[in-house]
């Protein structure tokens, strides 16, 4: 693994994106949601913003952060994908014990970012759902160290806690 991000280095990727301490979007995480929440009761798996998720998507919604090489990024936006993530997203939710909601996406590999009520942070891909780590923070700084990331079911038990 990479050596960990300084609490300085994080702060930098942020602000390279548009990020600034105290940012709240407040209101608008209502809209950026909606599309997400309608389209998952649509198709059977109504996904749910738990509070953590609205902080998060208060602090870094709308942003856009560089990742790897260019034109490749991280959307802090969610994504309505379809049911087969729907469906995976409620699962994760239900073994981990706390609702989940799509946060995010990234273009290089179409993988999804992934907050739930606990504010555990998990990256949906086609090869595994990962684990990033506890609160926006821990989570986006695992992300930026890049992979290898730790398969979700390894690292936690049912119901959310560390094995």
């Amino acid at each position: 693994m990479r050596p960990e991000l300084t609490e300085e280095e994080l702060d930098q990727w942020f602000r390279s994106g548009g990020w600034t301490p105290g940012r709240d979007i407040g209101d608008q995480v209502d809209e950026l949601t909606a599309e997400v929440r309608e389209k998952s009761a649509e198709n059977g798996f109504p996904l749910e913003v738990t509070e953590p998720v609205r902080a998060f998507l208060r602090e870094f919604g709308g942003l856009k952060f560089p990742y790897g090489r260019e034109p490749d990024a991280v959307f802090f936006e969610p994504i309505h994908t379809g049911s087969a993530d729907e469906e995976d997203i409620t699962e994760l939710g239900e073994h981990f014990g706390a609702p989940a909601f799509p946060v995010g996406f990234m273009t290089d590999e179409g993988a999804v970012l992934v907050m739930d009520g606990a504010a555990r942070m998990f990256l949906l891909h086609h090869t595994g759902d990962y684990w990033l780590g506890q609160g926006a923070r821990a989570g986006l700084a695992r992300l930026k160290q890049g992979a290898p990331f730790e398969n979700s079911y390894a690292v936690l038990n049912e119901g959310g806690t560390p094995k």
